[in-house]
């Protein structure tokens, strides 16, 4: 659990600010996320995605960071781990017990809700 020490170099105000407006506020989904004074809106990115999520995270359910499907329309590779919040992304190969599951929706293409897509997508063993 080495990944609990590392730190982010932001000043302590800083981080929980920044915490604060994408964790709790979630402006950067609601489009209230500024950077240079302008205001980033999800649906303004057009470049190729890959989001993960973890099946027992504390910090970002899974289901909730899958959301980014309705937020862009751009091409998005999903890929959904098991673990949780750290051990679900940091987690070395040939860990016992580990799974994930993976599959990417083109631009455009149809909306599938979590549940639906978790059913439909094959699980792969390992890490």
């Amino acid at each position: 659990m080495a990944w609990n020490a590392d730190v982010t170099r932001m000043p302590y105000r800083m981080h929980s600010e920044y915490l604060r407006r994408m964790c709790l506020d979630n402006d950067l989904a609601e489009g209230r996320y500024r950077a240079g004074g302008r205001p980033i809106a999800l649906a303004d990115i057009e470049v190729p995605m890959f989001v993960a999520g973890t099946v027992r995270d504390h910090v970002a359910p899974w289901s909730s960071v899958y959301k980014i499907h309705l937020l862009s329309d751009a091409e998005v590779t999903f890929a959904l781990t098991s673990g949780g919040h750290n051990a679900g992304v940091v987690s070395e190969p040939g860990h016992p017990g580990r799974s994930f599951q993976i599959a990417t929706r083109a631009g455009g293409e149809r909306y599938l809700d979590p549940q639906l897509w978790r059913a439909e997508t094959p699980m792969n063993d390992g890490s």
